[in-house]
C-alpha cells in the first residue's frame, strides 16, 4: 500500500472564500477556496483547500460563496519561515470538489411538479407536559398570593384572643 493511499480526507460544509485562479510557468491553473467545515462556530474551522488542472478550472466556474461542498483529497502540513520566523500551516490538497444540493434550475423544476409538503402545526402543550418539564424560577413569596390585614385589625384580634383564654398560670 503506498503512503498517498492512506492520506487521504473528505470534509464537507460552505464555501466562505475563493481566490482567484492563477497559472503556473507550466500553464497549469491553481485555485484557492476556504471551507467552513461546522456554521455555528465563529473562529477555526475554516479549512483552505487547494486545487488544481480542471479540478480548478471546476472550481473557478462553478462554485461560489455561500455553497455548500464536498472536498476529498490529501492533508498537507507545512512551513515556511518569513523574517526569521517559523510559520506552520495545514491546507487540503483536492482533488475532488463536488457541490452538493440541487441545482437552482432544479429546485424550480421540483417545485413545479410537486410541492414541498407544509410544516406539521405545533403540537398543543398540555397540563401532563408542563408539569414535566423541569424547569427553575424563583420561589414566588406567600405573602404576595395572600392578601394581609392592616396591623391595627392584627393587633385587635390578638387581643380578643388573649382575653377569651383562660390563663393557666392564674
Amino acid at each position: 500500500m503506498a503512503s498517498n493511499e492512506i492520506n487521504q480526507i473528505v470534509i464537507s460544509g460552505n464555501v466562505v472564500y475563493i481566490k482567484d485562479p492563477v497559472f503556473t510557468d507550466k500553464g497549469v491553473q491553481k485555485g484557492t477556496i476556504i471551507v467552513n467545515t461546522d456554521p455555528f462556530a465563529k473562529v477555526g474551522n475554516a479549512i483552505p483547500c487547494t486545487v488544481w488542472g480542471e479540478v480548478a478550472e471546476f472550481v473557478s466556474e462553478n462554485v461560489e460563496k455561500g455553497m455548500p461542498v464536498l472536498v476529498g483529497g490529501k492533508l498537507i502540513a507545512s512551513q515556511y519561515e518569513k523574517e526569521g520566523k517559523k510559520t506552520y500551516y495545514t491546507f487540503i490538497q483536492a482533488n475532488v470538489v463536488k457541490i452538493l444540493g440541487p441545482a437552482e434550475e432544479e429546485v424550480e423544476e421540483e417545485e413545479e411538479e410537486a410541492p414541498r409538503p407544509k410544516k406539521a402545526p405545533p403540537k398543543p402543550v398540555t397540563k401532563s407536559a408542563v408539569k414535566s418539564t423541569k424547569t427553575w424560577s424563583k420561589p414566588k413569596a406567600a405573602a404576595a398570593t395572600k392578601r394581609r390585614p392592616p396591623v391595627e385589625e392584627l393587633d385587635e384580634d390578638l387581643d380578643d384572643n388573649l382575653e377569651e383564654e383562660d390563663d393557666p398560670i392564674e
